[in-house]
Order: C-alpha cells, then structure tokens, then sequence
C-alpha cells in the first residue's frame, strides 16, 4: 500500500488548495478529467447555461473520490468570493453554488448525514441574514421536509416495509384465486402488464442507489430504497408462481399453471424484462416447487 506521505500528495494533489486558485476542468468529448477543485468550478462556472447533464452525473458519482462533506467545503469555499472579484459576477457564482446545492438536496438528500445538515442549515441561515432571505427560506423549508421523509424512510424499511409507489403490482391483486388470472387472461398480456408495473419501479431507481451497493448493507439500505423495492418486487413475483402452483391439489391443473409461467417467461424474455423472467424462474425452483416430478412430467 501508499505511504501515509503518498497518500497525502495524491490527497492534495486530487483536492487542491483554495478553489479560486484552481486550474479549469480539462474537457475531452469523452470524458472529464481534473480535480474536485476544478469539478466545482465548472459546475458552478458563469460564462455558460447550467450544465445539468454534468451537474447530475457529477453528483451521482463524486463519492468515489470524494466526501459528501470535502464538496460541501468546496461549494462554500467557491461562495466565499474573493473582494478582488467583480461584484456582478460574484453574485452569478454565488447564485449557482446555490442552484447546486438545491439540486443535490433535491435529488441526493441521502448523502447529507446530520453533521452536513447543521452546516448548510448554518450557511442558509448566513446567507438569509446577507439579503437572500427568499432562497434560504426556501431551502430551509426543503432541509425540513427531506429530513422528515427520510426520518420516515428508514422507519419503515426498519420495520421491513417500504416506501409507498405509484403502481399496483399485478400479483398484489386478490382474485379468487392467486391462479386465477392465469386462466382468465392471455399470457403476452400477463407479461406485458408485469413488464409496465416493474419498468415504473425501474425508471424510480436512481444513480446513488447503486453506488457501494448500499441496498446490501444494514446501515446503508435506506439510501436504495428503490432498488429494494426491485428485490422485494422479485421475491413477491416468485411467490405468486409458487403459491399459484400450490393452490391446486390436482396434479394436471399444477402442470397447467406451471406451462403457463412457462409462456408467460418466454414473451418477459421477448419483452426484455429479464428482472420478472428470473422471478418466474425462481419461483420455479423454490424447493416446494421443484421437486414436484410429477407436476413437471405432465407438462405437454
């Protein structure tokens, strides 16, 4: 491993000294290449429009480089304009550090742990009493208001639920029988109507989620809440194969809910729903399930 003295130059050298004394971000069709110094200052740079395709994939892969809180210090650092600094174009710079600070609450409230929140309550709280009363007021109101569902975020995946989505998932709903769509309703559009109701949960997910595989981790899975609820939507699909089968005691009505999963996988297949068919396949070897050989052997 590094020395802590080449830990400490590749330290300086990727976060720099005061960010007024950077260098610009070296620009590649391809890439950005620089260091967080010169990342902040595009993100908060005057010459151009908002970069929100930068802003947004900025903000959801500095944490491999970079803390939470070391970008926090360099919004502020980047507020703080120097006196020699024309006054009309450090109240643009200071206007966009704020416009990327609302954006990363906004979108990434999870990455701000309470000793980050009492910083930019403290920096709103200056910049109210500086003439920015409306702004700060403002984002004040959105602290509170991610803070409280956070609060209830991790509430409920403590207690093994999740937050509410905008869908009815197909399985969830209580026909007769947990079978009895598969009877009453074509396969392809069975498949279609569970490809709509997991693409909603998919589209939710966010970048962050998937950074450090928080949904894995005890202490981390409130930051991948939708991710969770892809899982969780897995394991229900999985179970309503499973209990579909069961519900029959005949063993050719099993095989008939079995070949009908079995098309219903092939049209997710076609479909490229590859999240429902490895569901569908679970639920078929789930032990209950697969080691019913008579129930297979009867499938035509």
């Amino acid at each position: 491993g590094a020395s802590r003295e080449e830990k400490n130059i590749l330290t300086d050298s990727l976060f720099g000294d005061n960010i007024w004394d950077a260098e610009p971000l070296e620009h590649n069709p391809e890439y950005h290449l620089g260091t967080l110094n010169s990342f902040v200052l595009h993100l908060t740079q005057t010459e151009n429009e908002v970069d929100n395709y930068f802003m947004k994939a900025f903000l959801a892969t500095y944490q491999s480089f970079t803390t939470p809180l070391q970008l926090f210090t360099k919004l502020m650092e980047r507020h703080s304009v120097p006196d020699n600094v024309d006054e009309a174009i450090a109240n643009k710079v200071r206007l966009r550090v704020v416009i990327v600070l609302k954006y990363w609450i906004q979108t990434q409230f999870y990455d701000i742990n309470d000793q980050l929140l009492e910083k930019i309550s403290a920096f709103l709280s200056t910049i109210k009493q500086k003439g920015q009363k409306l702004i700060a007021e403002q984002l004040e109101n959105l602290l509170i208001q991610k803070a409280e569902d956070r609060r209830i975020s991790i509430r409920k995946i403590e207690l093994g639920e999740l937050p509410p989505l905008d869908t009815n998932q197909l399985y969830e709903i209580n026909p007769v029988s947990p079978a009895h769509v598969l009877f009453t309703t074509d396969a392809l559009d069975i498949a279609k109507q569970i490809t709509m109701q997991e693409s909603s949960i998919f589209h939710a997910i966010e970048l962050s989620e998937l950074l450090n595989q928080a949904w894995s981790k005890p202490d981390l899975r409130y930051q991948s809440p939708n991710v969770l609820r892809f899982i969780h939507s897995l394991n229900k699909l999985s179970f309503w194969v499973a209990t579909s089968i069961l519900w029959y005691n005949e063993t050719a009505k099993r095989s008939k809910v079995v070949e009908k999963f079995i098309i219903i996988g092939r049209h997710l297949l076609k479909l490229g729903n590859f999240n429902s068919l490895m569901g569908i396949i679970g639920g078929l070897n789930l032990v209950c399930i697969s080691r019913m050989k008579q129930t297979f052997a009867g499938i035509s």
